[in-house]
């Protein structure tokens, strides 16, 4: 498929997602903070991934290899499960922490739980069983459907290397990633932070959750990140950002399973509630 028309398939399938219902209202339950906007993405050329400052458009071979990991992560595992913390900074009552506890299989079927930790955001559940996915709120007992079209099956282009083809407004996202209403995907996906550009430099390495991580600064204009990446896998298992010199978000994998066997009834939705029209 040519990229042209691979951009326009990512196209359909996020205005699928925006008739759904999916891609704005699950974001909002999470709780990002409303007064701060979200960093703005410097889209990736070749010459937008520094090191040390020195805009010379090449990379270490060990900062490569860990961008390199994290575009590819999505190929280096069959299930991931655990759990992670999310703590948004917000000048309205202080912090929101979530817990979000995750199973995913490949392709396309997984579990999502999204709590709030100190009871100021809404919870929810997505699910998928590789056909269908859904979002549903205990709450309420209710949720909404929506279904894996052949269009999200379309794996025929996704970046590999640090030199792909691209143009300055274009970043690839993971299809399976499309369909789950969390920001957590930036982090069991991470191609988007791989791809954004800016200034990358190798902090160091050490272990995190028993598993050896490399250690990436990352500085965007005026948005600053520490990013601990899995080895093994790419996908980064901490994360703390600033903007503009304040705390904003910080993320913090508790548990990470890999390819360990996922009991197949948490892909199936609970018969006991109501579908919302």
């Amino acid at each position: 498929m040519s990229k042209k028309g691979w951009i326009i398939t990512i196209v359909i399938a996020i205005i699928e997602i925006v008739i759904g219902g999916w891609f704005v209202v699950p974001h909002l339950l999470e709780g990002m903070p409303t007064q701060t906007a979200w960093p703005t993405q410097v889209k990736p050329t070749q010459t937008a991934m520094w090191l040390e400052g020195k805009p010379t458009g090449t990379l270490s071979p060990t900062v490569g290899d860990a961008l390199t990991a994290m575009l590819t992560s999505h190929l280096k595992w069959d299930t991931l499960q655990g759990n992670a913390e999310f703590i948004w900074y917000t000048s309205e009552g202080g912090p929101k922490t979530y817990i979000k506890s995750f199973a995913l299989q490949q392709h396309f079927k997984g579990r999502v739980v999204i709590k709030s930790v100190d009871g100021r955001g809404s919870e929810c559940t997505w699910i998928s069983d590789g056909e269908n996915y859904s979002i549903y709120y205990p709450a309420s007992q209710s949720y909404y459907t929506n279904s894996v079209t052949d269009l999200l099956l379309n794996l025929s282009l996704q970046p590999a290397t640090l030199e792909y083809p691209n143009t300055a407004d274009e970043l690839y996202r993971n299809q399976f990633s499309l369909i789950i209403p969390s920001y957590l995907v930036d982090y069991l996906f991470p191609q988007k932070i791989a791809e954004e550009g800016g200034i990358y430099i190798l902090a160091g390495e050490e272990m995190f959750l028993e598993r050896k991580v490399w250690i990436v600064e990352h500085q965007i204009d005026t948005v600053m990140s520490t990013v601990w990446v899995d080895q093994e896998t790419g996908v980064i298992l901490k994360y703390i950002q600033y903007t503009d010199g304040e705390p904003f978000l910080k993320v913090t994998f508790m548990s990470f399973f890999v390819n360990q066997a996922i009991d197949p009834s948490l892909f199936v939705l609970p018969q006991d509630m109501e579908e919302e029209k």
